[in-house]
């Protein structure tokens, strides 16, 4: 045996997975029609890993905090709706910061999933490699601009 361990991309346990499903799906569910996928189906755990590493901890936590404000031996994501809701509104102000910071970092990690851009009808790529033509604007609008002269303090370098 080693002392070495592996290495995992998991910052959540399997219930705590299952407990932010429960949530993410409370911020953006599934469109009816299933055109729009739910913020269950978009690779947040991963995004969180990768491009919000400091709020990995807090979600943990922040989680852990849910489940024992169920009050009961079932896992949050098995309680009924108004349950869970009874136990969102019951963390609310120990979990302010929590939610205040979880929604927009569901937006930023929605609004980038390439499942998404394309029921947006948007293709899921960079603007301009695919050789969008950027039209070349009239530079004389900035001749007002440029005929008021600086508008900043000089500094003496001394």
């Amino acid at each position: 045996m080693t002392d070495e361990m592996i290495k995992t991309d998991r910052v959540i346990t399997q219930r705590q997975t299952e407990t932010l499903n429960s949530l993410l799906g409370r911020i953006i569910p599934a469109s009816k029609d299933r055109s729009m996928p739910a913020a269950t189906d978009i690779g947040f755990e991963e995004y969180v890993v990768n491009i919000e590493p400091d709020f990995a901890a807090v979600l943990s936590r922040a989680l852990d905090y849910l489940e024992f404000v169920g009050g009961s031996d079932m896992c949050f994501a098995q309680l009924s709706d108004a349950a869970q809701q009874t136990a969102i509104d019951q963390s609310k102000q120990k979990l302010d910061q929590f939610y205040s910071a979880l929604t927009p970092i569901v937006f930023a990690c929605y609004y980038q999933n390439e499942k998404v851009l394309e029921g947006l009808g948007l293709e899921s790529r960079a603007p301009f490699p695919k050789g969008n033509e950027v039209e070349l604007g009239d530079l004389s609008l900035l001749d007002p601009v440029r005929a008021r002269g600086p508008i900043w303090r000089q500094l003496d370098e001394g």
